[in-house]
């Protein structure tokens, strides 16, 4: 599968395009708007309805507290109810029911990968985010993306 990934005019966020493996003819996309709307020949498709389920959030936390996530993903999505406890320092679990995959097509994505140390899927209901020796996330973005 061919991806590409467009970034907005202030390199904050970006949209990701992917084409399938045969098409039977040229398409034409307009990329999202800021609520995630698509536009495509006349239909308006929903961005999670191309993707997979999506997940936009700022993580901050402090000291052993559970990480407050401040949601950009529409309410409506499928990964919306994230729930984000402090496991140990530096861990940090992210639990809903069913929500993610254990097949590789879970994936993570973070704007500064300066202090990630791993993400793993451990079950269909929880992800694991390990960051190097530090108790503070600091709005940090992250992105969690199931195909």
């Amino acid at each position: 599968m061919n991806t590409k990934k467009f970034y907005d005019s202030a390199d904050e966020f970006y949209a990701i395009l992917s084409a399938q493996e045969r098409l039977t003819a040229n398409r034409k996309i307009r990329l999202p708007d800021a609520d995630g709307t698509l536009m495509v020949g006349t239909d308006n498709i929903s961005i999670e309805g191309l993707y997979g389920k999506r997940y936009v959030a700022a993580l901050t936390q402090t000291r052993i507290l559970a990480p407050v996530a401040t949601v950009f993903t529409p309410s409506t999505s499928a990964l919306y109810g994230i729930v984000w406890t402090w496991t140990d320092r530096g861990v940090f679990t992210g639990t809903l029911a069913g929500a993610f995959t254990l097949d590789g097509s879970t994936d993570l994505w973070l704007r500064d990968t300066r202090d990630l140390v791993s993400f793993e899927v451990t079950t269909v209901n929880t992800v694991v985010l390990t960051m190097t020796d530090n108790d503070t996330l600091s709005s940090r973005r992250i992105e969690i993306n199931v195909l």
